[in-house]
């Protein structure tokens, strides 16, 4: 991505366990005040199941629950802030020992992107991206390396390993990505200080893992996020720099 070229996301984990674990009511309050010392946090919010604990800024959250646990980050600026947190979070696990990673029925890892390209306006990346969607799908495989197992004006299915992918992109306004992506903590999102952009939708997830642990999934997500970031740059590269008007 170059200097001139800026984003703002949305970036979340969840771990989802295969069996729900009721001996979560009996540390939940334990683990609690763990991750405030820990993470030097204030803001809590608990149900008899459910557990987040959040930054005093609201950008950061941890969640901890009877059945999944996870992250969301808000306002983000780069994918080094998602790998920070990320460390922070298996962090708290490793550490407190007493909540299992185990058994894991589904591990997915999200982000929502508003994407500025430096110098292009919405009026230029609709007709450039409108183009592209009917156009490339042979150059965008290739570029990739992955399969496109589907396709529609601004969707994709891919495959990555393990992992699958459901990604769907488009280029907005900042207006209408803030009404339909980010009106959840809208204010955090208003300081991007850009017009339009090509707005992603990234869900990379396993399903059906089974038997495993803190570290193996740790390292599972680690490679997921830097493949996310990976997809995004590779895409962006297929789409500003690679592609002609017309098919490749």
């Amino acid at each position: 991505m170059s200097k001139t070229d800026h984003f703002i996301a949305r970036h979340i984990i969840e771990i989802r366990h295969k069996n729900r674990f009721l001996s979560f009511m009996d540390y939940k309050g334990e683990l609690g005040d763990f991750v405030i010392k820990k993470m030097k946090w204030e803001n809590i919010h608990a149900t008899s199941t459910r557990m987040e604990l959040a930054s005093q800024e609201g950008k950061e959250m941890f969640f901890y629950s009877w059945e999944n646990c996870g992250l969301q980050i808000e306002a983000s600026e780069s994918f080094s802030d998602f790998h920070k947190t990320t460390e922070e979070f298996f962090g708290t696990i490793r550490e407190y020992k007493r909540y299992p990673i185990e058994k894991v029925v589904r591990l997915g890892v999200k982000s929502f992107v508003l994407f500025h390209k430096h110098g292009m306006s919405l009026e230029g990346l609709k007709e450039k991206f409108y183009s592209f969607a009917l156009s490339h799908k042979t150059g965008l495989e290739e570029k990739l390396k992955m399969k496109v197992s589907d396709i529609a004006l601004i969707g994709l299915d891919l495959e990555a390993g393990e992992a699958k992918i459901r990604m769907t992109i488009g280029p907005v306004s900042k207006e209408e990505a803030l009404a339909k992506f980010f009106s959840q903590n809208k204010s955090a999102y208003e300081k991007f200080g850009y017009s339009s952009g090509i707005y992603f939708e990234i869900d990379m997830f396993e399903e059906e893992i089974g038997e495993t642990s803190l570290d193996a999934i740790a390292e599972k997500v680690k490679k997921h996020i830097t493949g996310m970031e990976k997809t995004i740059a590779d895409f962006n590269d297929y789409f500003f720099n690679e592609q002609k008007d017309g098919a490749k």
